[in-house]
């Protein structure tokens, strides 16, 4: 009875071993199976303005960085820097246009405080800019609105960045909810830097 247990105990070792090893190929070329969404970055022409208007993103884990960069005909261009970093919430706001070699040149808009009140931020606070959309991701939506104005507002926050593009969403502020919500937040951080040029009319 001895050698029929030793090939039983060896049989059943063999299958456990069989068993334990490393998983098929089935299923891996399921089409069901959907990759992550791969997290936005930074087109480089953003990355160079920002390099040469001297703007910095910092990387801390309490860090926010809000920047609304705003074309139209009627020159120069505007861009405002709303940041908070180490408990502190500061604002810039810039005068730039681009010189013919692609370079910008641009100038300091001064402000009467750089320090947000306490009101602006708390509302800030409230939106869940992660959740925004581009309006040429709204579903079924046209842009039908020729020049006037365009809204490109970069969000940073830690390990995550955004780009939400607009172009005269106060032409749809009545009845579209995704424009209407955008131009809220540019009139919330107009009421600190004054920035807002009426090019397009509200409808």
């Amino acid at each position: 009875m001895r050698v029929p247990l030793l090939f039983l105990v060896f049989f059943s070792l063999l299958s456990c071993q069989q068993r334990t090893a490393a998983p098929s190929d089935e299923g891996r070329n399921d089409t069901s199976l959907k990759a992550a969404p791969q997290p936005e970055v930074q087109p480089d022409n953003y990355k160079t303005a920002a390099k040469q208007i001297g703007f910095d993103v910092a990387r801390d884990k309490d860090s926010f960085v809000l920047r609304l960069w705003m074309t139209s005909m009627v020159k120069p261009d505007r861009v405002i820097e709303l940041r908070k970093f180490a408990g502190k919430w500061q604002g810039k706001q810039f005068d730039y246009y681009e010189e013919s070699d692609g370079r910008l040149f641009f100038q300091p808009v001064k402000q009467k405080d750089t320090v947000l009140s306490q009101s602006i931020i708390d509302s800030l606070q409230q939106i869940d800019f992660l959740r925004l959309i581009s309006q040429e991701k709204i579903e079924g939506f046209d842009d039908n609105v020729a020049d006037g104005q365009s809204f490109h507002m970069e969000i940073f926050m830690p390990f995550r960045y955004k780009l939400l593009r607009y172009h005269c969403p106060e032409s749809y502020y009545s009845n579209e909810p995704n424009n209407r919500r955008f131009v809220d937040i540019v009139m919330l951080l107009d009421k600190h830097f004054n920035f807002y040029r009426p090019f397009c009319k509200r409808q």
